[in-house]
């Protein structure tokens, strides 16, 4: 296994590094954390199979491929881009902001984003080979149902009180639905079956006109010429 030196962010894995060095070797290399993980100091990162000898400078060699750093970066995370937009829209959405509109901005980067993705084949965990076609190197992988996830959840919680919100929010997962790959298009019908807000049902209150006080006598029936009606809802 492979340790980290320090603690901080993955911020970039060189890819193509590990796989020739693990083919080089005739090794396998499974990542332990993904790019955006934050790994504390002496946190195995690298596991490294072998059925022969593992080159002493392996974890120097093996460590100088994972980049730290004290904050995730957007080169390799686009969970990260997805993360800054969606907390972009849940501050707005908050009592002491309230800028719904500042969040449906949010939103439409986030669904051409999410778009974006969609057209690309995620699958989850990833495996990369060598030029022979061996596998070398595994690497922790979202789905696109992840990337949804984590755009569109919080905002629909902290924004379902805003018509504004929830509007764009279900015109976005509508269009999503027609646009993005087949296999996630399942994937997300799996997961959240009811991932579309729903508008809320019409009313079926039944409105009937009411007068106050009870209607007797001469003094009554004068009442009832002059008082205002009132409005009441029975279902």
């Amino acid at each position: 296994m492979v340790s980290t030196r320090r603690d901080g962010a993955i911020q970039a894995i060189n890819v193509r590094g590990l796989v020739r060095w693990a083919s080089r070797h005739d090794h396998l290399l499974a990542m332990q954390a993904a790019v955006g993980d934050f790994v504390v100091a002496g946190q195995h990162v690298i596991a490294v199979f072998s059925e022969g000898h593992v080159p002493a400078q392996a974890s120097r060699q093996l460590q100088r491929m994972v980049a730290l750093g004290v904050e995730r970066t957007m080169e390799q995370d686009p969970a990260f881009a997805i993360r800054i937009m969606a907390d972009m829209a849940v501050k707005a959405l908050s009592a002491a902001i309230n800028d719904p509109t500042t969040a449906v901005q949010a939103l439409d980067h986030l669904g051409n984003v999410l778009r974006l993705l969609g057209s690309t084949p995620l699958h989850g965990p990833l495996t990369f080979r060598d030029r022979e076609g061996t596998p070398r190197l595994l690497m922790p992988g979202r789905t696109w149902a992840d990337y949804l996830t984590l755009a569109v959840t919080e905002i629909r919680e902290y924004g379902s009180s805003s018509i504004q919100v929830t509007r764009r929010l279900r015109a976005i997962l509508e269009d999503l639905q027609e646009s993005v790959r087949p296999e996630h298009r399942r994937q997300w019908m799996r997961r959240s079956p009811s991932s579309t807000p729903q508008s809320p049902p019409a009313s079926r209150a039944r409105w009937t006109k009411t007068r106050r006080g009870p209607a007797t006598g001469k003094a009554s029936a004068a009442r009832r010429q002059t008082q205002p009606a009132h409005w009441t809802a029975s279902n």
